[in-house]
């Protein structure tokens, strides 16, 4: 699933994006092609270049993810990423304590998204102040669903 959308949902609206960019001209039809074309140089190339981690995670535009509230007593998430070619490039987090706040920004700010194997390891909540040790783990719960580790193989 993808962040805030099902399967279907993502690939309509990559589909509907795709045809309005892309739509074929009045001599040209859309064909649907299976794995009896990869033989195909340019479809077997095409097939090998949407599945290389460059294009599955770095040629993404910028987008936002917001953790649902955690907190009854924030007005804001908790948590808001800003990804920018699938790296982290702005933190916000909506915890009062300025100490905890800079050691998990500083841990997520120029973070590859895909790199992340496990978002515990990366954060390290044993580490931060008793007060936000148990908002830690929930925050990386969310995480760990939200963006689950990539298996490159």
């Amino acid at each position: 699933m993808n962040v805030g959308l099902s399967n279907d949902e993502f690939i309509s609206g990559v589909q509907q994006q795709f045809d309005e960019l892309y739509r074929p001209g009045d001599n040209e039809g859309i064909q649907t092609v299976g794995d009896e074309c990869v033989h195909i140089d340019a479809i077997r190339e095409g097939v090998e270049e949407m599945k290389s981690m460059p294009f599955m995670f770095l040629q993404t535009p910028q987008f936002t993810v917001k953790s649902p509230q955690l907190v009854d007593s924030t007005k804001l998430p908790l948590l808001e990423l800003d990804l920018r070619h699938g790296v982290i490039s702005d933190v916000k987090l909506g915890l009062p304590q300025a100490t905890t706040v800079e050691l998990i920004r500083r841990e997520l700010l120029d973070q590859p998204i895909h790199e992340v194997v496990d978002w515990a390891k990366l954060l390290q909540p044993q580490e931060w102040d008793d007060d936000h040790r148990n908002l830690g783990t929930q925050l990386i719960a969310w995480l760990q669903q939200a963006f689950p580790a990539f298996d490159s193989s």
